[in-house]
């Protein structure tokens, strides 16, 4: 999953907000997965396109009061809220599909958000979850 930096901020937002854990956990959860899936290696392929890489979430299954993913619908990326499970207990995206409602709460909480941006370099801008999170959160901390 790619987000944009705006969907970052959201995300941010929300786990300054949360206190269920300290950011630095976060911080090291986006460290450890940038470095299990070298995430801060661009791969080229064919044509000296870049290649997305496969990785699992710092988000999911944080723990067993969080089955699944810690982050709410309303905080969610696009992306995340395309690919919802329809039922439990299944795996590699089996029975997956689209909650209309959820995509359109979150596309009004976008056009709030998108009003308030300066540049427009946080919508277009796409790179990994952790990437991205852990670049917002450095700068939160210093």
């Amino acid at each position: 999953m790619q987000i944009t930096e705006l969907e970052g901020v959201e995300i941010a937002q929300y786990l300054n907000e949360s206190t269920d854990y300290p950011l630095s956990l976060w911080l090291q959860r986006m460290e450890e997965t940038i470095a299990n899936f070298r995430l801060d290696q661009v791969v080229y392929g064919q044509g000296r396109k870049r290649l997305r890489k496969s990785y699992t979430c710092p988000f999911f299954n944080v723990d067993s009061k969080h089955p699944g993913c810690y982050i709410p619908p309303e905080n969610k990326p696009y992306g995340c809220l395309g690919f919802n499970p329809l039922s439990s207990g299944l795996s590699d995206g089996q029975n997956c599909g689209q909650d209309k409602e959820l995509l359109e709460k979150r596309e009004d909480s976008w056009k709030i958000a998108e009003s308030q941006l300066v540049t427009n370099s946080l919508i277009h801008s796409k790179e990994t979850i952790p990437v991205v999170l852990k670049s917002l959160l450095t700068r939160q901390n210093d």
